[in-house]
C-alpha cells in the first residue's frame, strides 16, 4: 500500500507542480502543432468561431476562471441567438454578448510568456477569422494574461474516485446537449491534451470537419456517434467516450493476420483458422472501416485487438449471419453466445528445468520472493506482460531489486499542463516529488537472480503496463519479445459531460528516461513475432514460443 500511495502522490503533485513550483523557471515542452488560422465567415465557421472564442475566455478570463459565472449557460444563450445570424456582422454582434456577459476585468499582461509556449497553442485564428478588429484586439489581450491556479475548470485529483477530471464540469441534460458537448470536449483536448501534436490529423481539422455531425445530432445516438468519432481522432489508447451503454465484446476469439479477420480460438462454431468474410452480408473490410472511426487507440495493431473484441460480440451476442472461409470453402453460419471457459491459470510456473514463467495477469506482490526463490536455479524467466496487471505499476520495483545493484534507476519523464498558461506544457522536475532527478528508488533484493530476464508484451500492454516494461527494459536489462506496446501512457482525465456521461483522454506525457516517445509508437520489443495462419491453426502461442528459443539459444551460448 505505500507504494500505491507514493504513486499517486507522484501523479498529484506532477498536476499540481505549476502551483507548488513556481519559485522555479519552467522548462517549456516544445513540440509544434498543426494550426489552422483562416476562419472566412459560413455556417459551419460561425459554430467553430464560437467554440474556440468560449473556450479562450473559459480558461483565460479571470472572471470564468474564477467560478463567477456560469459558462455554460452563457454558451447556450448565446448559441440561441448565434443559430439565426445570418451574416458576420451579427454574429460579431453576439461574440461581444459573450465576452461581456464574463464581466469586467483588470488587464495584466504576463510578460513572462514566450513563444515557445506557443507550440500548442495558437492565436493565429483570432487575427484571422471573420470577428472584426474590437473583437480581436480583447481577446488578445485576454489570452495574453496569466491565469491564476487553481481554476474553476482546472483539472484535479478526485479523492474518491482516484480518477484525475475536470472539476466543477456539469453532467445533467440540457437543451443543447450537442454543441455544449463537443465544444466542452474539443477545448478541454485542446488546451490540457499533451500529445495534441502526435494526432493524425490537426486539431483545428477536426472542429470544423466533424462540427456537421454535432449541428445536425437529433437524438442520444447520433450524438453518442459524433462524440466516438470526435473521441477516435485524438489518437490516444486512453481516449473514449462512456455513452452509458456498453457493447459487448469477447476478448482473445479473433486475430488480425495478413489484413484478414482470423479465428485465434475455437468456439461456439467456430474453427481455429477459419477467415471471416461478411457479417450479416456487409464485406468484413466495410464492418472494420465503420468500426475503425469510432474506436479511440494510439496504433493500428491495438486498434485491430480492439476492433477483433467487438466484432468477437458481434458474431456472437447479437444474432449475426456471417460467412466464413474454411479451408478454401466458404460456410455460412449462425452463432449462438458461447460458452466461455475459464483456462486453468497460475501466477507463475516452470515451463521446464531451465525457464521460469510468471503470468504477470494474476501475479501478486507478496508472490515476488516465492517466486524468486522456486527459480533460484533456472537460466531465464519469462514474464508475459500481454495484459494489463492491476498491479504491476505499484511492484515492478520489487522484481527489479533481485536484477539490479543500483538502489536509483533511470525513471520515466514527464510532461505537465501548464494551468497558469492553458495550452503550454512544461517538462515536470522529478525533484517535485523528492528523487534525485530522474531516478526511482528501488528496494534491493539478495540474492540477485543471475538468469535472463524476458518480458513478453503485445497490444494489449498499456499504460501502467508500459511503464513496467520500460522499467523492466532500462534498469532490469530485460530483453523484450512480442509485439509493440498499446502506445497509451500518462494518467488518465476524465471530462464529464452532459446526460451524465463522460469522455477521457491521456493527461499527463509520458517519456522514456532519455525523452525520447513511446506514445502511439509504443514500446518496440528487442525481437518482434507477428502470428500466422499456421501458427494459428495448431495452436501454437508464437511469442512465448519465441521467448522459449531465444532463453534456449542463450543457454548454449552460456554452457
Amino acid at each position: 500500500m505505500k507504494n500505491i500511495y507514493l504513486y499517486l502522490l507522484i501523479l498529484t503533485v506532477i498536476a499540481l507542480s505549476s502551483c507548488s513550483r513556481q519559485e522555479n523557471p519552467k522548462e517549456y515542452f516544445i513540440r509544434p502543432c498543426e494550426f489552422i488560422c483562416d476562419y472566412p465567415f459560413d455556417e459551419v465557421n460561425k459554430y467553430a468561431v464560437t467554440c474556440r472564442v468560449w473556450g479562450l475566455l473559459k480558461y483565460y478570463h479571470p472572471n470564468v476562471t474564477a467560478g463567477k459565472v456560469d459558462w455554460d449557460k452563457v454558451l447556450l444563450d448565446i448559441l440561441d441567438e448565434i443559430r439565426f445570424s445570418p451574416t458576420r456582422e451579427t454574429v460579431n454582434a453576439d461574440l461581444k454578448k459573450m465576452l461581456d456577459a464574463a464581466g469586467q476585468y483588470t488587464y495584466k499582461e504576463d510578460r513572462n510568456w514566450n513563444d515557445s509556449m506557443n507550440m500548442n497553442r495558437n492565436l493565429c485564428w483570432i487575427d484571422n477569422s471573420f470577428m472584426d478588429e474590437s473583437l480581436r484586439g480583447e481577446l488578445r489581450k485576454i489570452a495574453s494574461m496569466k491565469v491564476e491556479y487553481p481554476g474553476h475548470y482546472s483539472i484535479e485529483l478526485d479523492s474518491v474516485t482516484r480518477f484525475f477530471v475536470c472539476s466543477n464540469e456539469k453532467t445533467q441534460s440540457v437543451r443543447d446537449n450537442s454543441l455544449l458537448t463537443m465544444f466542452r470536449y474539443w477545448n478541454v483536448i485542446y488546451y490540457f491534451f499533451p500529445y495534441k501534436y502526435k494526432m493524425t490529423q490537426s486539431w483545428d481539422k477536426t472542429l470544423t470537419q466533424l462540427l456537421p455531425l454535432f449541428m445536425e445530432a437529433t437524438g442520444d445516438i447520433s450524438l453518442d456517434v459524433a462524440m466516438k468519432k470526435l473521441a477516435a481522432k485524438i489518437d490516444d489508447g486512453h481516449g473514449g467516450v462512456n455513452t452509458g451503454s456498453y457493447d459487448k465484446y469477447i476478448i482473445g476469439i479473433l486475430e488480425t493476420v495478413d489484413n484478414k479477420t482470423v479465428v485465434r480460438k475455437a468456439c461456439g462454431g467456430l474453427e481455429k483458422g477459419d477467415i471471416i468474410l461478411s457479417v450479416d452480408g456487409r464485406d468484413i473490410r466495410q464492418v472494420r472501416d465503420s468500426m475503425s472511426c469510432i474506436t479511440s487507440a494510439s496504433n493500428q495493431l491495438s486498434k485491430d485487438y480492439l476492433i477483433n473484441m467487438y466484432i468477437g460480440g458481434m458474431l456472437y451476442y447479437y444474432g449475426k449471419s456471417i460467412v466464413i472461409s474454411r479451408n478454401s470453402r466458404q460456410i455460412n453460419l449462425h452463432l449462438e453466445p458461447p460458452v466461455l471457459e475459464n483456462e486453468d491459470r497460475v501466477p507463475y510456473r516452470k515451463i521446464n528445468d531451465d525457464i521460469g514463467y510468471v503470468d504477470l495477469d494474476i501475479f501478486k506482490r507478496e508472490q515476488v520472493k516465492s517466486m524468486f526463490e522456486a527459480f533460484s536455479d533456472t537460466k531465464g524467466i519469462i514474464f508475459d506482460l500481454r495484459n494489463y496487471p492491476k498491479a504491476t505499476n505499484f511492484f515492478f520495483d520489487d522484481i527489479i531489486g533481485y536484477f539490479t545493484d543500483e538502489d536509483r534507476i533511470p525513471y520515466l519523464q514527464f510532461t505537465s499542463a501548464d494551468h497558469t498558461h492553458p495550452g503550454a506544457f512544461f517538462w515536470a522536475s522529478s525533484d517535485a516529488y523528492g528523487f534525485t532527478p530522474n531516478k526511482y528508488p528501488i528496494r534491493l533484493y539478495h540474492p540477485k537472480y543471475k538468469g535472463k530476464f524476458v518480458v513478453l508484451t503485445n497490444e494489449c500492454t498499456a499504460s501502467a503496463a508500459e511503464t513496467a516494461t520500460v522499467m523492466y527494459r532500462t534498469a532490469g536489462d530485460a530483453t523484450l519479445i512480442g509485439r509493440p506496446t498499446a502506445g497509451a501512457n500518462g494518467n488518465v482525465v476524465r471530462i464529464p459531460l452532459p446526460n451524465n456521461k463522460f469522455a477521457m483522454f491521456s493527461g499527463l506525457g509520458t517519456y522514456n528516461p532519455d525523452r525520447s516517445e513511446t506514445q502511439r509508437t509504443g514500446i518496440i520489443p528487442d525481437i518482434e513475432v507477428y502470428p500466422t495462419m499456421e501458427s494459428i491453426k495448431i495452436g501454437k502461442d508464437e511469442i512465448l514460443e519465441a521467448a522459449i528459443e531465444y532463453l534456449e539459444k542463450e543457454n548454449k551460448v552460456i554452457r
